[in-house]
């Protein structure tokens, strides 16, 4: 199981939670780790996403969008169907500080 959604879940059983994921053999792999319920883990593109507007209180990413060809549009879309907040958790190597210093963290 994803490791947010599961912490997720755990801290808040009746919260629905879904995850967004464009890779097939990912969404079946999820699935196979107990993702299934809700639904968890659907196929599609953070820069569509398959939701009306505001169709959830609080929309959230995690370490993603340094992955992404155009994390603008994926966090558009996080807004778009967000009602109250969006939380962005995501690090890159750039963020983090030379290499140097990385490496002595």
């Amino acid at each position: 199981m994803d490791p947010a959604i599961r912490d997720l879940k755990e801290a808040f059983p009746d919260l629905l939670v879904c995850g967004v994921e464009p890779v097939a053999a990912l969404v079946n792999q999820a699935v196979q780790k107990g993702n299934a319920a809700c639904p968890a883990i659907l196929q599609a593109s953070g820069e569509t996403l398959p939701f009306p507007d505001a169709s959830f209180d609080v929309v959230c990413e995690f370490a993603i969008l340094h992955h992404a060809a155009k994390p603008n549009a994926i966090v558009r879309e996080m807004l778009r169907v967000a009602r109250k907040a969006v939380f962005i958790s995501d690090s890159n190597r750039f963020g983090q500080g030379s290499r140097a210093v990385r490496l002595t963290n």
